[in-house]
């Protein structure tokens, strides 16, 4: 193959890929549309519901590295106990603050259907003056069931309980 029917088959087949994702472009009531990336703050994994929101903003005008709060929320799809032993989040892609990877021991143990609620302190890196911004992330929630370890990863732009308007400039 020549290079540019190579790409081009590179191309159509990520494009395909994409497109046969289950619930790929579904769009649930929670779900926000920001510089045309849609994503919602709840993500469904296969034992564990997660929901994240953001409580406070980085302080506008102080470049390095800060703390931003969250609230976790987890709901067991399970009739089975989660014993939550560790959280770890980051930001993708960049702004004018990211999430670093930030790796945090969590001991929350959940019955069948129980749901429950964290506060989880991330570190982030502040570039600029206006921090107003929602963000993609990425958690990975490590659990135990059964005396097996799991992990499951989730993508959501977080949510925002935070006074005032969210610039978008």
């Amino acid at each position: 193959m020549t290079g540019i029917s190579y790409r081009a088959s590179l191309v159509i087949i990520t494009l395909f890929t994409i497109a046969c994702v289950p619930g790929a472009g579904s769009i649930a009531s929670d779900d926000v549309s920001i510089a045309g990336v849609t994503g919602s703050a709840t993500d469904f994994g296969e034992h564990l519901d997660l929901t994240v929101i953001q409580t406070a903003w980085p302080v506008p005008g102080v470049d390095g590295e800060v703390s931003v709060p969250f609230e976790l929320t987890m709901s067991n799809r399970t009739g089975e106990l989660l014993e939550i032993t560790r959280v770890t989040m980051s930001s993708v892609g960049e702004g004018r603050y990211r999430i670093l990877r930030t790796s945090r021991p969590i001991e929350e143990s959940l019955e069948g259907g129980e749901t429950s609620t964290v506060d989880y302190w991330a570190r982030a890196s502040v570039v600029g003056s206006s921090t107003r911004e929602p963000l993609l992330l990425r958690v990975v929630v490590v659990y135990e069931k059964r005396d097996q370890s799991f992990e499951e990863v989730y993508s959501v732009r977080s949510g925002h309980r935070l006074a005032g308007e969210i610039p978008i400039d």
